[in-house]
């Protein structure tokens, strides 16, 4: 019996030459983009690293900048004012806190304004210009927020329709005032929270929420 190969399984071994190359010619194709692919994606994770560790520097700089100008330094600033408010024998008009929001140097009102006006006094303005050769000293280092506070008797006049007009003129008129003596009004702020923050809810104590504070933070 014959042992030859029948014609039709003769023609499987049979191969076109260019067989191989057009066949294995989409691999080298796809070899190409995966390795392009892992390269992008090996800068991709590169930048990553680099970027991350960038920022994590700069955030151990702003950390270590904030430390350097945070309370500590406040407290030097609070000295240089309280010394001046005892120059003056300002003590009862006047006072210095350190709080979490920075430093607060709080003005009376009856140091700087008549009742229900927003005009500053003569000896108000002296008395601010005096503060501002140390706040416009500070000019680079911290930013001010002036804010507004009355007491809690309703005001309704020609000028003001309400506390809250009341304290943002106050709080206005006094950032003009610094800001012409020297203070970067690029690095201020106004607040106006008429009687929302009192210092005292006694009302033998009512004249102490009429107040101008300066926020130095």
């Amino acid at each position: 019996m014959s042992s030859s190969v029948s014609p039709f399984k003769r023609r499987k071994f049979i191969q076109d030459p260019n067989h191989d190359e057009e066949q294995e010619g989409w691999l080298v194709s796809y070899a190409d983009l995966i390795t392009l692919l892992f390269v992008f994606f090996a800068v991709m994770l590169s930048i990553s690293s680099v970027s991350k560790t960038k920022l994590d520097f700069l955030k151990d700089q702003v950390n270590k900048n904030h430390e350097q100008q945070g309370p500590q330094s406040l407290s030097k600033v609070k000295v240089e004012i309280e010394n001046e408010i005892k120059k003056e024998n300002l003590g009862t008009k006047i006072s210095t806190e350190i709080t979490n929001d920075g430093l607060k140097v709080s003005f009376n009102e009856q140091l700087l304004f008549q009742s229900g006006e927003a005009v500053l006094m003569g000896e108000g303005s002296e008395i601010l210009k005096k503060f501002c050769k140390i706040l416009s000293a500070m000019n680079q280092k911290y930013f001010i927020a002036v804010e507004g506070h009355t007491d809690s008797r309703k005001i309704h006049t020609a000028q003001f329709s309400s506390n809250w007009a009341l304290s943002a003129m106050r709080a206005v008129t006094v950032i003009h005032f610094i800001s012409a003596n020297g203070v970067d009004e690029k690095r201020m702020l106004v607040k106006a929270f008429a009687d929302t923050q009192p210092v005292s809810t006694l009302p033998e104590q009512e004249a102490k929420n009429r107040r101008v504070t300066l926020l130095v933070y």
